[in-house]
């Protein structure tokens, strides 16, 4: 399926027209005619906002994938907490002082905020930063990452991953919440080359 397919799918279980998609996105109704003939492929930027009007994945709309990213699930979770706030992409870079350029980039794993600016973006979504930062998908991965780690590791750091294993989701997620602060405060840090 194309990208100009997925829009004309999305749109239309929206029930929406080209012209209400092209004025929800800023976009001409005839270059959205455009997008979904295949006659013209939207840029990046522009795939961003037809996907925030149509409240899908840019990654969904760009290539059909729509699974969980463990490698952008900090950008999943901003984007669903922002979406569950009613805001714009625009209106979160407003209320947060960052630019539209990093929010976007942010969201579509681009670019990986640093602790600061995920507690500015948790304020202003009204979420802990460890909220943010963590979900039960990215736990699960987690449990996965340290199972396959764990095969080519001494066995004095097993215990981690056997004490892990035996909690639930909900315990999962705390403990990845409270390992992640750790990993902020720079007396428990690596040194650089260790």
């Amino acid at each position: 399926m194309t990208i100009g397919e997925r829009i004309r799918e999305e749109r239309k279980k929206q029930g929406l027209t080209q012209k209400r998609l092209g004025e929800l996105c800023g976009i001409a109704e005839p270059t959205i005619r455009k997008y979904e003939l295949g006659k013209l492929n939207p840029k990046y930027q522009t795939s961003q906002k037809i996907a925030d009007a149509l409240d899908v994945d840019t990654s969904y709309l760009m290539n059909g994938a729509n699974d969980f990213d463990p490698e952008n699930f900090i950008g999943q979770q901003i984007r669903k907490n922002r979406k569950s706030h009613g805001l714009t992409q625009e209106q979160l870079a407003k209320k947060t002082g960052l630019s539209l350029t990093f929010i976007q980039n942010c969201e579509a794993g681009i670019k990986s905020p640093d602790y600061d600016c995920i507690k500015i973006l948790a304020d202003a979504l009204d979420v802990s930063p460890q909220e943010l930062a963590c979900t039960a998908e990215f736990a699960n991965s987690l449990t996965n990452a340290l199972k396959e780690y764990i095969k080519h590791i001494d066995t004095g750091k097993a215990p981690l991953l056997e004490h892990f294993g035996s909690l639930n989701e909900l315990g999962k997620k705390e403990a990845v919440k409270r390992i992640r602060e750790l990993t902020f405060v720079p007396e428990y840090r690596k040194k650089y080359g260790e």
